[in-house]
């Protein structure tokens, strides 16, 4: 903290009483909460804030908060955090309605819950053997959006606990909570809506085989095929319907030879209200669609997959940059991709499925390659939005003909890419891909590498246990906050926020067009793009230069809503007469893509649209 000084003189014969000490240890305290969403940098920030403030404080009885954490202390002290033995480590459990009580709204009657596990690998040198298991809840609340995700149960050993211990705990009291629950003599219902795992945790805590062996599919019956050829098994997409695994075969037993780990006990999934089969989901787009289609699918047109031809040489340099170039808007981190693709996030390959690579792959593949490809862009665009919920059948028409074309061009099918075959159904059953997607919940766990120091004194489980808390506190100081009334027009006019996710910024504030392309309704029943030129309060409207030469790059077999298609211009300088435009004619956000000296391409945010087409 002496790194941290103010030159500031105090007031003279100031005098604080102890409510006024105890207002100011709130305010640090919430602020320390605040700057808990940048743990790289937030507290460090308060830190040398106290030290400025200090001066003007010279009477406060017992002082200010010698640091950030003493300011949390009578926060912290509150957490009990007790943990017991498990196999080869120890749980702590914090419980399903301890977190269902700090995170819920006082008026709510209906609860669903969402259930998260997964294994954390945590960055270290004194334990390399230490595993470490979490289990999360998340909370939908009626129409509201989800809510934050917070902690349930973290295990710390040197190996993997059965499944029926690590599950008992969570699993019980689920059952409890959801046979009935009273609340200050308000009946609740709460139910458990899904169960999110990537591939290894799902085959853990069913006790099922890996999804890679022959039986390994946890949605249908289908038997995978061992192709010495690739070293692989593949699920060949027969013209045969597979018929689907159930819940109550699965209960019953009738997997047990196959698809079920012989002699293993019933998973304690099994006890609660949910259905084993449908409500273990497989279409997280984290795990999924991102790094496991984006990614794999990038690699096999750059350098060849199976029967895939690799790209040709001299394109490479090309496809490198037209991905270097790209500059993300506002709603989108990070804003640019990493120089190294082998080194890209699940983020940035999230950024090459939905915006980018629909528009820089198709002069570098081959046309048959690039059709396909531009199937699955556009299924997945189809399941991203409820918008498009009765335009379901024809995504899930076009990710069976991607799997089929698919599997003819590479020579086999991945139990990754056969797992799409099932993606509309879970839409169907849960809403849109961002309703059951992981990355709230790694976003989570993610605050762990800066909060956990396995040499320090405290048990790796408690510091797990106390880092979750926090960062679950900090969240609350603005869950329950006003909601914020859209739009808001601010800096004269040149910033204008539609609705979350979709800001607009005029070019002469910005510096740059990254943030001032957006989508209207234009002629015969497409959209016009339009570049941000300011707007006006009261009455609202929106300005803009609609782009005098356009043209949509996509041609469905169906009539869909405007916003389903990316469009392209050969000079984005060459604009009509400025136009007003009113709330109800803002359709979307645009991502600019380059191509070329002055021509640019144009994509929809999906996460710009409104809640109602």
């Amino acid at each position: 903290m002496d790194q941290y000084y103010s030159d500031s003189e105090p007031e003279e014969d100031q005098e604080v009483t102890e409510q006024q000490r105890l207002t100011v240890v709130d305010l640090v305290r919430h602020m320390m909460l605040i700057t808990e969403q940048s743990p790289e940098n937030g507290p460090e920030m308060l830190q040398q804030l106290m030290c400025l403030l200090r001066p003007f404080f010279p009477g406060m009885p017992r002082g200010m908060p010698r640091d950030p954490l003493s300011a949390l202390k009578g926060l912290t002290e509150s957490w009990d955090i007790v943990y017991t033995v498990m196999g080869d480590g120890v749980y702590w459990h914090r419980g399903l309605e301890a977190g269902i009580r700090a995170n819920m709204a006082n008026d709510t009657t209906k609860v669903m819950f969402d259930i998260h596990i997964s294994a954390t690998p945590l960055p270290q040198r004194t334990n390399p053997s230490l595993v470490t298991w979490t289990i999360l809840g998340r909370l939908h609340e009626g129409t509201k959006p989800p809510g934050d995700p917070f902690a349930v149960g973290v295990f710390c050993g040197n190996s993997v606990p059965s499944f029926v211990d690590f599950l008992h705990q969570v699993c019980e009291e689920a059952q409890h909570l959801c046979n009935r629950y009273n609340e200050q003599h308000i009946l609740l219902t709460i139910k458990p809506r899904v169960v999110m795992a990537d591939a290894t945790a799902r085959a853990y805590i069913k006790g099922t085989i890996p999804e890679c062996d022959l039986y390994g599919c946890i949605k249908c019956c289908i038997k995978g095929e061992f192709l010495q050829e690739y070293n692989l098994t593949s699920f060949f997409n027969g013209t045969t319907p597979t018929p689907p695994r159930t819940h109550d075969f699965f209960i019953r037993g009738h997997y047990d030879a196959t698809h079920r780990v012989s002699q293993q006990p019933m998973t304690p999934l099994a006890r609660l209200p949910i259905d084993v089969i449908r409500d273990v989901i497989v279409g997280d787009n984290r795990h999924l669609l991102h790094i496991g289609i984006a990614k794999t699918l990038f690699f096999g047109y750059a350098e060849g997959y199976g029967r895939l031809n690799a790209m040709e040489a001299h394109l490479i340099p090309s496809l490198e940059n037209a991905l270097f170039n790209v500059r993300f808007p506002h709603e989108r981190k990070p804003r640019q991709f990493g120089q190294y693709v082998s080194f890209w996030s699940h983020t940035m390959w999230g950024h090459f499925l939905d915006i980018v690579g629909i528009i820089v792959l198709k002069p570098l593949i081959r046309p048959e390659y690039y059709e396909n490809y531009s199937k699955l862009h556009w299924a997945v665009a189809l399941c991203s939005h409820k918008r498009y919920t009765r335009f379901l059948p024809y995504a899930r028409v076009l990710l069976e003909d991607f799997v089929t074309e698919q599997e003819n061009m590479v020579g086999h099918l991945t139990s990754t890419f056969h797992y799409l075959l099932h993606l509309v159904d879970e839409v169907e059953r849960f809403g849109p891909l961002a309703l059951q997607s992981t990355y709230p919940f790694e976003e989570e766990l993610g605050v762990l590498k800066h909060k956990v120091d396995l040499e320090r004194a405290a048990h790796p489980v408690q510091q797990i246990a106390r880092a979750l808390l926090l960062r679950e506190a900090a969240q609350r100081c603005h869950q329950f906050a006003d909601p914020v009334l859209f739009p808001i027009v601010s800096n004269r006019g040149l910033r204008v926020e539609i609705r979350k996710n979709f800001l607009l910024r005029d070019i002469s504030a910005e510096g740059n067009d990254l943030n001032s392309w957006f989508l209207v309704p234009g002629p015969f029943n497409d959209g016009q793009v339009v570049l941000f030129d300011g707007a006006t309060k009261d009455p609202f409207a929106v300005f803009g230069y609609p782009l005098s030469q356009q043209r949509a790059l996509h041609v469905h077999p169906v009539q869909v809503p405007i916003g389903l298609n990316t469009y392209d211009t050969y000079d984005k300088t060459n604009l009509q007469a400025r136009e007003k435009f009113q709330l109800k004619d803002m359709i979307c956000k645009l991502c600019l893509i380059p191509v070329g000296i002055s021509g640019a391409a144009f994509v929809p945010l999906t996460e710009s649209f409104a809640e109602e087409p």
